[in-house]
């Protein structure tokens, strides 16, 4: 319980980048026949996948192109506070797709009429630092009914604004809004087998009732909260609970805002008999009702076992 002498505040800060590239892929064009598109796989694509650049395979004809790949990210900050009996963490993570939401800045200086395509002017068009996740953790390291205590909130809405323009002869402003996140237009989106990777909170394609591989809500604001605690040494136990309204997305939104409550309680328990070393059992109960996912009640039974099979 002494304190060890060392400062209680920490802080973290990181950046975290994923791409998806190479490949070859399948789309449907208008008149039905499919369309494809052999991505490039050499060293070069390699390097504007690590340090974003370059431009997809089918963009190469264009006067426009974007970054090679699906390239996503966010930045990560988080402060702790330790003492001896309790931790409290603020964090924060701010996602983006592109460099608009990356750099929150984009050039928007081009000339008129023959020099539309020309860097004219000092002129930046500067995006809102709206989309984020803002949480707060406390570890009560001596609690037992009650031991860690989470809170959340996480806003999608924004996306760098509604509107995507590239400059041209007719306006020279840049707009690269409409993130469109978890979404591309090339690959199906950011997720496996129908389940997103990352936040569950994005609507994963496996609840898509037309069949298509789409993140098709990524635009709501959520609150999230959790409690868990360890009563005896044996049981511990977590109740989680979250409420999100949604507007699906900038190119296909809902006719309405819809809106979802999410809660599961689970409670284990840990054998300590000698014989039983390393077993234990858990029970998990969850509830869904709303019209995102819609209605759904579901329970779990869990036989788990650490460490090698036989006991000592």
């Amino acid at each position: 319980g002494k304190d060890d002498g060392r400062h209680p505040l920490s802080v973290e800060f990181g950046l975290e980048m994923a791409t998806q590239f190479g490949g070859t892929t399948y789309e449907r064009a208008a008149d039905g026949t499919m369309q494809v598109t052999h991505n490039s796989t050499n060293f070069k694509a390699f390097w504007n996948a690590l340090i974003p650049g370059g431009a997809d395979a089918y963009e190469s004809e264009f006067e426009y192109s974007n970054y090679l790949g699906n390239s996503l990210g966010s930045y990560l900050l988080r402060i702790n506070f330790d003492k001896p009996t309790w931790r409290f963490s603020l964090y924060a993570d701010h996602f983006f797709e592109d460099h608009s939401a990356m750099l929150m800045v984009d050039y928007n200086g081009y000339g008129t009429g023959n020099q539309w395509n020309r860097r004219d002017t000092w002129t930046f068009l500067l995006y809102d630092f709206k989309d984020m996740l803002l949480g707060g953790e406390l570890l009560l390291k001596r609690g037992t009914w009650v031991r860690n205590i989470v809170a959340e909130y996480i806003y999608s809405k924004y996306q760098s604004g509604p509107v995507y323009h590239d400059h041209n002869p007719g306006a020279s402003d840049h707009i690269a809004g409409m993130d469109n996140y978890y979404n591309h237009n090339l690959y199906a989106g950011w997720q496996h087998w129908g389940q997103v990777i990352g936040n569950p909170l994005y609507q994963s394609p496996i609840y898509n009732t037309d069949g298509k591989i789409v993140i098709s809500n990524n635009r709501f604001m959520a609150f999230h909260i959790g409690l868990g605690g360890q009563p005896t040494p044996e049981l511990s136990y977590r109740l989680l609970a979250t409420w999100r309204d949604g507007l699906g997305t900038y190119i296909k939104p809902y006719t309405r805002r819809r809106e979802q409550v999410n809660i599961m309680a689970e409670a284990n328990y840990a054998f300590r008999q000698k014989s039983l070393k390393g077993w234990s059992v858990g029970l998990g109960i969850g509830y869904d009702n709303g019209d995102i996912v819609g209605n759904n009640f579901g329970g779990m039974l869990k036989i788990k076992k650490t460490g090698l099979l036989r006991t000592q």
